[in-house]
């Protein structure tokens, strides 16, 4: 059975995969060029302290569920 699911606070993420949801959350943000520097920190603090399922439409969250529950995973 696996540990985490989308309900799961990233914050209960293993700290490599927290990283990687945090870095992937920057990128998306960055790309859609319309916040500033301070408020685009703000939203990825916002992101950390939420569920995963709340990230559906800015990052895959399918891939770092995975990577949280340990299985091989690919880019899609």
């Amino acid at each position: 059975m696996a540990k985490y699911n989308r309900s799961s606070y990233i914050a209960t993420f293993p700290a490599g995969v927290q990283k990687g949801i945090r870095m992937a959350v920057q990128n998306a943000l960055r790309k859609m060029d319309y916040l500033s520097p301070a408020a685009r920190k703000m939203a990825v603090e916002d992101a950390m302290d939420s569920k995963l399922s709340n990230l559906d439409d800015l990052i895959d969250t399918r891939y770092w569920l995975d990577k949280a529950n340990g299985k091989n995973t690919k880019h899609y």
